[in-house]
């Protein structure tokens, strides 16, 4: 038996923001090298992956920003039909409206929406559709929360590559305790991967995925279910040399403060 706890999907790594600590790496693709998936193959991705596994937890949907995936409202309801999924969950930034279809679509018990507040950011209150959305929401009675952030981010540093030994690179998976792995499209006609978190799969696009052989799991294996296990056994991946020392913990930064460039992995 296989069961995943939490599953992260990655539809598009298009943004409304441009958060300059972005944990999922947005800040870092330029507009001609931003990720989309479709629908059509977000489905063949999910179908070989239940293949293979009894059940998942939770499985949260985001971006970038979510609600620039034009088939969200498609993606929403083919995962909440699916018996083997527990809980789905679509975390927004709150900054763009939800249509008709999409409320639709969220009217399942096992859904939630999710709205990040990044209100204590000056600069992004204009933007912020909180009232607009909760509304809604309230009257279709789909349940979210409102994740009222204080005024401070985990500042998660610059993302780079530090060529650290192997023990180091052990140390810094062991000291991150990411709770989710993540899903993340493949190009063209072929099926996506599984890699250890939204910035393994955000590198997996900005780099190449020849340098994270053995990182993740491909979703067109024949063996795809002892993939996952062996997967959950590693006690390191290569990605976790690119995050900063975290053993020697984060500082804290303010809320989504935004860059007005991309920035590039050194």
């Amino acid at each position: 038996m296989v069961d995943i706890p939490q599953l992260t999907i990655i539809l598009t790594t298009k943004c409304t923001l441009k958060c300059e600590s972005c944990s999922n790496l947005m800040q870092y693709f330029l507009p001609n090298e931003h990720f989309d998936t479709s629908f059509m193959r977000l489905q063949n991705d999910m179908e070989a992956l239940l293949s293979a596994v009894s059940s998942i937890g939770f499985v949260h949907v985001i971006g970038g920003e979510p609600l620039l995936f034009k088939e969200l409202p498609q993606v929403m309801s083919y995962l909440a039909k699916q018996p083997q999924i527990k809980g789905v969950e679509l975390i927004t930034n709150g900054t763009k409206s939800f249509s008709d279809e999409l409320l639709d679509s969220l009217c399942y018990d096992k859904t939630r929406v999710i709205i990040s507040d990044y209100s204590t950011n000056p600069a992004l209150i204009k933007r912020l559709k909180h009232d607009e959305i909760l509304h809604l929401l309230k009257e279709r009675n789909i349940k979210y929360l409102f994740y009222h952030s204080n005024s401070l981010w985990r500042d998660v540093g610059k993302i780079f590559k530090r060529n650290r030994p192997k023990e180091l690179i052990v140390k810094n998976y062991h000291a991150c305790k990411m709770p989710c792995i993540s899903l993340i499209g493949g190009n063209n006609n072929t099926l996506g991967g599984i890699f250890v978190c939204p910035i393994a799969a955000g590198l997996s696009k900005l780099r190449n995925k020849e340098e994270f052989d053995g990182d993740f799991v491909s979703l067109h294996s024949k063996t795809l279910r002892k993939d996952i296990i062996s997967f959950y056994r590693q006690d390191f991946y290569k990605a976790c040399d690119y995050c900063p020392n975290l053993w020697e913990g984060v500082g804290e930064i303010p809320v989504a403060l935004q860059t007005t460039r991309t920035l590039r992995l050194e």
